[in-house]
């Protein structure tokens, strides 16, 4: 029971919502992490906020969880891609299924320079593929609003 305690003074809403879904299955760590195909400790480090996850493992995870695939990589963005997660979903918080409470974005926690190489480099490509499409966005309908001023 002890490490169940570690993950809410974490103050990780991933690792809380895993640890949550997992209980709710009635489910051990070991053998959510064999259905995973992770490592015990690996799952601990999960649950725990010390580590997150690749992006690619969350449908699985999502499936053995028993959950939507959505709320999960909401709740994994917000705490883990913040910029991203902005950028797909604005200012919103989520709201946190167990508690009713909404879990606010907050990217002094997990910054961008601290993911892993691989994962920094698929979220700054999204970022900037966002923007990019903003910026198109934003001058099609200033194109398309001075045709219109046209005599």
């Amino acid at each position: 029971m002890g490490m169940g305690k570690a993950s809410s003074t974490t103050g990780s809403a991933f690792g809380s919502f895993i640890r949550s879904k997992r209980e709710q299955l009635n489910l051990s760590r070991g053998e959510i992490a064999e259905l995973l195909g992770f490592s015990r400790s690996f799952l601990d480090v999960l649950e725990t906020g010390r580590r997150g996850c690749d992006l690619d493992d969350l449908p699985r995870l999502a499936q053995v969880l028993q959950t939507d695939n959505r709320q999960l990589a909401r709740v994994y963005l917000a705490e883990r891609h913040p910029a991203l997660y902005r950028a797909l979903f604005g200012e919103e918080g989520i709201e946190d299924e167990d508690n009713l409470r909404p879990v606010q974005v907050d990217d002094s926690h997990w910054r961008l320079e601290r993911l892993p190489r691989r994962e920094r480099g698929i979220v700054e490509a999204l970022i900037y593929s966002l923007d990019e499409l903003t910026r198109g966005l934003q001058e099609s309908r200033e194109q398309r609003g001075k045709a219109g001023r046209l005599p």
